[in-house]
């Protein structure tokens, strides 16, 4: 098998500009305790948010009405003021830029299952069909432009 790294996906977590307007601005993790939260909802952890800052390591015990584990679904709740919620940077970014989705807490990093390294694997072969091979070279491609 050959891997290849393509890129990293981060969690962003996000509010919506109405939320933020109807409740105070985190400033500090600690402070989603007092926050209607958006959770995945796959297993009982979900609602245990971790966060790093340099060498500091944080557990937020967060709470809400909603579980979401579809991130469209999630983010679609976030953008409607239902909650601060998790969202994958490649889904977040289009409604931070158009301003529909505000980033909170981004001098912390938050930890999760759902983030981490892209890889495409593949097996190699010198019998490759010319489709294989150029959908590689573009994913390849794709990943020097991140």
């Amino acid at each position: 098998m050959v891997n290849v790294n393509i890129g990293y996906v981060k969690q962003v977590l996000c509010a919506s500009p109405d939320f933020l307007e109807k409740h105070s601005l985190p400033a500090h993790p600690d402070e989603l305790k007092h926050l209607p939260c958006i959770c995945l909802g796959e297993n009982v952890t979900d609602s245990r948010w971790r966060f790093s800052k340099k060498k500091q390591q944080l557990t937020v015990q967060v709470s809400g009405t909603y579980l979401l584990n579809h991130s469209d679904m999630r983010k679609d709740a976030i953008v409607q003021g239902f909650g601060i919620g998790p969202l994958p940077d490649y889904l977040a970014q289009q409604g931070i830029e158009k301003g529909t989705l505000i980033p909170l807490l981004q001098d912390w990093k938050m930890q999760g299952n759902y983030q981490g390294g892209i890889c495409l694997q593949f097996v190699q072969s010198k019998y490759m069909p010319n489709k294989n091979r150029a959908f590689i070279d573009f994913m390849k491609q794709m990943s020097l432009m991140i």
